[in-house]
């Protein structure tokens, strides 16, 4: 076989394979995607898309590849891919569909100014809310993570407004919102910094500010006895170990009881925020049970 036959050959395979590929559309990386194949699913449906000269379906492709993204727990690449999509080309149900994708991308990310983002691109697009109903649930959720508590109430209520429940179902959940977001139950903002500052002063204070008395007193011990102990061999003129074992010991938790500080302000705050999410979790699940 001489070379411009194979080359023809070769040329041939290609076209033919490219119309395959774009006859057959999602069956196969379909298939794969519901045997948990994702990351040959996705490879599947980009080379479907590559071969597809539809918009519609390119667009289609890259939402099942960041369905595919999100499964393989990369949502960094999920929203990547959906950024692709143009919302001005793409048909109402599928724009919500495809914001709704990034916002639960973002909500796993806990990057809760782009959901604030997503949904003003929503805004501008959809003017009542009975399309974006399934949004609104982590819209709620990413507004409390933000501290926006009247934003938050106010899109709960809306939320409520335009469920399909009865009068007196949604009288009861609007007084059941106005309990979770009265003033004595929003959530104390610990501050890391503050945490990080009093632990700089006073070794353990950080960690007692946070809530945790009995690991802030341990700290304040361990420091308490490392400088005990520099003091103590300095003062017998062990200055080696006095400063290996004493003074370095001492410098080495006294820095790490700061930064330690700082992380226990930042997971009692994640803590008290699950526990306020976790009630209006629960009454979301109430309203559409």
């Amino acid at each position: 076989m001489n070379i411009k036959t194979r080359y023809f050959l070769i040329y041939i395979f290609l076209f033919v394979l490219s119309l395959s590929s774009s006859a057959q559309d999602f069956r196969k990386a379909d298939s794969l995607f519901q045997d948990n194949h994702f990351l040959e699913a996705s490879i599947e449906y980009a080379r479907t898309s590559f071969y597809s000269k539809d918009i519609t379906l390119q667009q289609e492709a890259s939402y099942r590849r960041a369905l595919c993204y999100r499964f393989m727990n990369e949502s960094d690449k999920a929203i990547k891919e959906l950024d692709r999509v143009n919302l001005f080309r793409a048909n109402p149900d599928f724009r919500v569909k495809i914001i709704y994708e990034r916002i639960l991308n973002a909500f796993i990310q806990k990057d809760y100014n782009q959901i604030d983002l997503s949904v003003s691109k929503l805004k501008f697009f959809e003017k009542d809310y009975s399309r974006s109903m399934c949004i609104l649930p982590t819209y709620i959720l990413s507004l409390n993570s933000l501290r926006k508590w009247d934003q938050a109430k106010k899109v709960f209520s809306d939320y409520v407004e335009v469920s399909d429940i009865s009068d007196d179902r949604k009288k009861e959940a609007i007084n059941s919102i106005d309990s979770i977001y009265c003033i004595k139950n929003i959530p104390k903002k610990y501050s890391s910094e503050t945490a990080e500052n009093w632990s700089r002063f006073i070794p353990g204070a950080g960690h007692m500010y946070s809530g945790n008395i009995t690991e802030g007193l341990f700290a304040f011990g361990l420091c308490a006895g490392f400088a005990f102990i520099g003091g103590y061999e300095i003062y017998y003129k062990y200055y080696f170990t006095g400063y290996v074992f004493g003074f370095g010991l001492l410098h080495k938790s006294y820095v790490g009881g700061m930064r330690r500080a700082s992380y226990l302000a930042d997971r009692k705050n994640d803590e008290v925020m699950n526990l306020f999410n976790k009630r209006c979790v629960e009454l979301l699940i109430k309203i559409n049970s």
